[in-house]
């Protein structure tokens, strides 16, 4: 008995549910697994890719010490710094600071100047620049239990 017509011939037969298949040893598997090789390796590389950059706003704890001292390093890293409140008003502005008065802008004013004098956490992505000195972009904050100094 003979070998049904198609079937391993790289010629459609019917499957199970009634739909052609086409089975091939030839050129067209190749293809497809090469091809199903490129969409891996592109979903691996955009996991990976993702990783990075999660791990990268991941929050680094540090004092305000270690943002004066390491500026440099620590410019554009998300960081979590606690410290107390202080504002100005002519020109408004408002800045966290430690008990060595080591100091650093936060932005934006708005946020955090009805918290003057409170000690806080809070979470930003720091920055330095020469001609504008430090400062965060305050994403997060939170009041310690602290009276206002």
């Amino acid at each position: 008995m003979g070998r049904p017509a198609g079937v391993g011939a790289g010629l459609p037969s019917t499957g199970p549910l009634g739909g052609s298949v086409v089975r091939s040893g030839g050129r067209g598997d190749s293809v497809r697994d090469l091809r199903s090789v490129a969409i891996l390796g592109v979903l691996v590389l955009a996991v990976v890719g993702l990783s990075a950059c999660a791990a990268q706003d991941r929050p680094e704890p540090v004092t305000l010490g270690e943002l004066v001292d390491e500026q440099d390093r620590l410019d554009g890293a998300v960081v979590l710094v606690e410290g107390i409140v202080r504002t100005y008003d002519d020109p408004p502005h408002s800045w966290i600071e430690d008990t060595e008065q080591q100091r650093v802008e936060l932005f934006p004013h708005e946020q955090v100047v009805d918290l003057a004098g409170e000690r806080v956490r809070l979470e930003g992505r720091f920055t330095f620049d020469p001609d504008r000195g430090r400062g965060i972009d305050v994403e997060a904050l939170e009041v310690l239990d602290t009276p206002r100094a």
